[in-house]
Order: C-alpha cells, then sequence, then structure tokens
C-alpha cells in the first residue's frame, strides 16, 4: 500500500468520524431540542467567533429574545437567562456546579489561584487566606491609600485643565486603577497616572491577554509556548509581564527580610503569605506571584470599567452631573479635602450614581460557566445531562429589560425608591460582582476606590468638551474601548 493510499484511507476515516460526530450532535445529542444557531450544535466555531470579535454577551442576549430562557450556544453548552437560576442554581452559596476549566484555565500566570480553582475544597480555603486583606475593616486602613492615588490624579488633571490639553478618560481611569491595585496587591503603587498621556505598557499587556485567551480556548496547547516565545520578544508590551512579575517578587523578598511592606498598611500578599503559615497551609512563592498577577489583572480592568463609563455618563448629562456636584458640595464644601468612605456612602444620590454605574458599565460581561452536577439539570422540557456547560452572565442579569426598564441608559433615579419590596428586586438582579461564595471577592475594595474617586473628580472638575460622541466597544470578557474617549475638564474653584 502506498504512502498516498494510506492517506487517503485514514482522509476517508477522518471523513466519516466527522459525518457521525456531526449527525450525533444535530439528531441524538441530548440538546438537539434546545434552540440555538444550527453551527454551534454543530461546532464551538460560533461561539469562539462571538468571542473573539467581541460580540458574545449581546449575540448570546438576542437569542435569548428571540428563542427563549434556554439556548444552545456550543455542540455541549447551554446559556439560561433566568434570574432564578442564576442566583439559586449556577452561583449560590453552595454551589453544586463546579466551574468549567476549558474557559478559566487560560487565565492562569502560575499554578491555580482563587479565580481559576475549580475544585470547592481548595477554592475555600484559599478564601479563607484572602478574606481578612478584602474585609471590609482592612479596606479602611487602605482608604488614605485610595485617597493619595486619587489626589495624584487631581493634580494631574488640574495640570491638563491650566494648559487647555485634552485627555483620553480610558487610559486615566486604567491607570488610576492599575495604581491602586498594585499597591493593595504588593505595596508599592505604579503611578501609572504620572505617565505620559496615561500610557502604560502594562496595560497594553492586558489587551492582548485577553484577546488570546480566547485563541488558547480553542487550541490550549499553544498558550504556555506563545506565552514563553513572546517574553523573549525585545518589544516593551511583551515584556511588561515580566517586569510586573520581578516587581511582585521583589515585594515578597522585601517582605520576607524586613517583615514590613515600604506602606503603613499591610498588602494584599504579605497577609495571604502570613496566614498561610498561621493556618498550616503555606503557600509557594510561585503561586503568590501568579495570584499576585491575576489579582493586578483582575482588579484593574473591572474598577477603570465603572470608572470610565460611570465618569462619562455623569459628565454627559447635566442634569445627573448638577444634582451629584450640589451634593458632594455640601458633603466636601473644600474641594481640595477628602472624605472618610463612610460618609461618602450615605449620599443618596452618590449611592445612586455608584450602584448605577456598575449595573450600567457591567465590567465582567462574559458568561461564566460552569459543569452541570451528575444529577443533571431539569429546566421546562429540557433535561440538561451531566457534563454539560451551563451558564448565564453579569450581562443578562444587569440588562433584564422587566427589571431594568430601558437597560441601555444611565438612570440614578431608579435606586431612590422608598418601597423595600421594590428595592429588593432591583438587587436581586443587580450582578456586576457576580453571586454566591465564587462572587468577586474584591467588592469592598472595589466599592471604596469607586466611591472614592467619583465623588472626588465630580467634586473637584467639571466638562469642557467632549470630542467622542458614541462609545466604540468590544466586550472581550470585560470592555475594551477601541477608540480614545478625548475629553477636556476644568477645576471647579469652590
Amino acid at each position: 500500500m502506498t504512502v498516498l493510499d494510506n492517506f487517503s484511507t485514514l482522509a476517508g476515516l477522518a471523513f466519516c468520524l466527522g459525518a457521525v460526530s456531526v449527525l450525533y450532535r444535530l439528531l441524538f445529542s441530548p440538546l438537539r431540542n434546545v434552540p440555538g444557531p444550527r453551527l454551534a450544535a454543530l461546532s464551538s466555531i460560533w461561539l469562539w467567533v462571538q468571542d473573539m470579535t467581541g460580540n458574545s454577551p449581546q449575540s448570546i442576549s438576542k437569542l435569548h429574545k428571540s428563542l427563549g430562557p434556554i439556548v444552545r450556544i456550543g455542540p455541549n453548552e447551554i446559556s439560561i437567562d433566568d434570574i432564578e437560576i442564576h442566583n439559586r442554581v449556577l452561583y449560590c452559596q453552595a454551589p453544586k456546579y463546579m466551574k468549567a476549566a476549558y474557559f478559566y484555565d487560560p487565565f492562569k500566570t502560575g499554578p491555580s489561584g482563587i479565580f481559576q480553582s475549580s475544585e470547592p475544597k481548595e477554592h475555600s480555603t484559599l478564601r479563607r487566606l484572602v478574606s481578612k486583606p478584602f474585609s471590609r475593616k482592612s479596606v479602611l486602613q487602605f482608604e488614605p491609600e485610595i485617597w493619595k492615588s486619587v489626589d495624584m490624579l487631581s493634580d494631574v488633571l488640574r495640570q491638563h485643565g491650566k494648559a487647555n490639553n485634552t485627555f483620553d478618560l480610558s487610559k486615566m481611569s486604567r491607570c488610576l486603577s492599575l495604581d491602586f491595585i498594585t499597591n493593595f496587591t504588593y505595596g508599592e503603587s505604579m503611578q501609572a497616572v504620572l505617565s505620559p498621556e496615561f500610557h502604560d505598557d502594562v496595560l497594553d499587556a492586558f489587551d492582548s491577554f485577553a484577546v488570546s485567551n480566547f485563541l488558547f480556548m480553542m487550541i490550549p496547547s499553544l498558550r504556555q509556548p506563545s506565552i514563553t516565545l513572546l517574553s523573549m520578544l525585545p518589544f516593551k508590551v511583551f515584556q511588561a509581564i515580566p517586569s510586573m512579575r520581578r516587581r511582585v517578587q521583589k515585594a515578597l523578598e522585601r517582605y520576607d527580610s524586613t517583615g514590613k511592606s515600604s506602606s503603613g498598611f499591610q498588602p494584599l500578599l504579605q497577609a495571604e503569605h502570613a496566614a498561610s503559615i498561621a493556618q498550616n497551609y503555606p503557600l509557594s512563592k510561585d503561586f503568590l506571584v501568579a495570584d499576585g498577577l491575576a489579582d493586578i489583572f483582575a482588579g484593574t480592568d473591572t474598577t477603570s470599567t465603572t470608572l470610565t463609563l460611570t465618569l462619562n455618563e455623569i459628565f454627559s448629562n447635566p442634569r445627573v452631573y448638577g444634582r451629584l456636584h450640589a451634593e458632594l458640595k455640601r458633603a466636601i464644601p473644600n474641594p481640595s479635602d477628602t472624605a472618610e468612605l463612610s460618609n461618602l456612602e450615605s449620599l443618596p444620590y452618590l449611592a445612586a450614581c455608584v450602584k448605577e454605574g456598575l449595573r450600567f458599565s457591567t465590567p465582567v460581561r462574559s458568561r461564566l460557566p460552569r459543569v452541570t452536577p451528575e444529577s443533571g439539570l431539569t429546566y421546562g422540557k429540557h433535561f440538561i445531562p451531566s457534563g454539560t456547560f451551563i451558564s448565564s452572565s453579569p450581562y443578562l442579569m444587569n440588562y433584564n429589560e422587566t427589571v431594568f426598564p430601558d437597560p441601555c441608559t444611565y438612570k440614578p433615579e431608579r435606586w431612590l425608591l422608598d418601597n423595600p419590596a421594590e428595592i429588593k428586586q432591583l438587587d436581586n438582579c443587580w450582578a456586576p460582582f457576580s453571586k454566591g461564595s465564587r462572587g468577586c471577592i474584591g467588592i469592598n475594595l472595589a466599592m471604596a476606590e469607586i466611591y472614592i474617586t467619583i465623588a472626588a473628580i465630580v467634586r473637584r472638575f467639571e466638562l469642557v468638551e467632549k470630542k467622542f460622541r458614541e462609545l466604540k466597544i468590544r466586550e472581550i470578557f470585560g470592555v475594551i474601548f477601541d477608540e480614545p474617549l478625548v475629553m477636556k475638564l476644568k477645576s471647579v474653584q469652590e
């Protein structure tokens, strides 16, 4: 038999196997009666294309609007748009549905951290180790550091205003958020807000990482060779992550030698390291470095997206800006002064602006897939067997048209209600930090950063002009702004 004959035989066998697979997925799969795109039933390519082009959250939302609360988005994956399923089944306090490894593994920068961990016992242990630094008490100790970064940014914005210069709102927010999270994680702010034109190579690297993750989901074997190869290239964007890794390593070494951080509070990694030893669950340096990088990645663009979209909406709406500025002026008579977080949280309109900003921005918009347990799930007339990937998303919750009428409009007033039952209904569907025991552990930190930043910027500045009309974004796990959000602010004198 010739080589050509062997090739023909193999090709024929591959074709037959492919045909059998197609027939099974269309005609015999347990998911065959779940509505959805035909291509999605046949291959993961449909969902992968939506992810890579930044259309996944909206595309899945449109499927639900046209086909109902359950849709098939992959050969072995479904999406359910149902508040009760979201809150009480998929993302509850005692979940039986484990994280889907195919989706979360590409986010690894080393050993599995709290975000990537799918095993409940391991996740519970890791979460316990970091619960103290993320607690309300610890965040209040970090509050002066937040104000330091915001004051530094305010000085830069005042200089821009005096020089009649414009700036990119998205880049500004990302630099500020990067300063927050690096300081919180390893005790040393990058002071990215001082970067010319609010540009930092680390942020470019984050964008490349976010896009490449979906490629690695399709072809996992490419991940490690690609990262190793790119880190060897002499370009700043590819050196940014290794540089960040070295910063984290040095911070840990400094703490080992002195027992102290360079700041007055105990940063996350030092607290995590100390807790792991105290609880007889010592964590390796590789784990701590990887976990630190994951925290920095997770804590930068989530907060910055909320700040960008919320500040844009406030400055773009004179009525909203006027009402919020007046409230802040009463609370902070001198614009250069700071205010305690607890006092800011007690301001009704600021609280409404923050809560609506988190809903409107939904910084993590992607589906969050879980694995159906052995018992399976019956939903309506459909039985979902064990091993099926099943998901909902913060986007589906926060843009629910029944609970949040006109969801694409920023309306702080929707939260200013007197009826507790109505407020509870809104809160039940409000999911910018996800829900349950796997929800965002950084909620206290994020809320503090957002409250303080919005209060300070709105109290201290007013809009001169915006040089963009529409937001052009892609939704690749979070939000990527495709065009600069150029604006000009000036200081408020009183």
